[in-house]
């Protein structure tokens, strides 16, 4: 299925739209995608958690991870106009540009939400 092509980044802690996006199917995957952003209000401390966690795993640092993923899952990122939850969101060009998956990828495929 296809997405809206313009769309909201929301967080359910902050209770408010932290970024508009422009969104393009990234064909790596069924669930990847592009955006670049329109507007972004991304906190500064959410921006730190989401590099901290692309820096663990390009160390190979697996160990940390998954306190970094508790603390990023506390913000509930959703896309509002598709209504579905994001993943793996990582910042590109200098906070211009996002990729992020629809649904979780894990070991044990995709899923819809966070491990419990």
């Amino acid at each position: 299925m296809d997405l809206i092509k313009r769309d909201y980044i929301y967080s359910a802690l902050l209770n408010e739209n932290i970024a508009e996006i422009s969104i393009t199917k990234n064909k790596q995957s069924d669930f990847f995608y592009n955006g670049e952003f329109l507007i972004s209000n991304f906190p500064a401390k959410l921006i730190s958690l989401i590099d901290d966690y692309w820096d663990c795993v390009d160390s190979f640092a697996l160990s940390l991870l998954d306190e970094i993923v508790e603390e990023i899952m506390l913000y509930q990122l959703k896309l509002v106009r598709n209504d579905k939850k994001i993943f793996q969101l990582e910042l590109k060009n200098n906070c211009t540009a996002v990729t992020f998956f629809t649904k979780n990828p894990t070991s044990e495929g995709f899923m819809d939400d966070y491990p419990t």
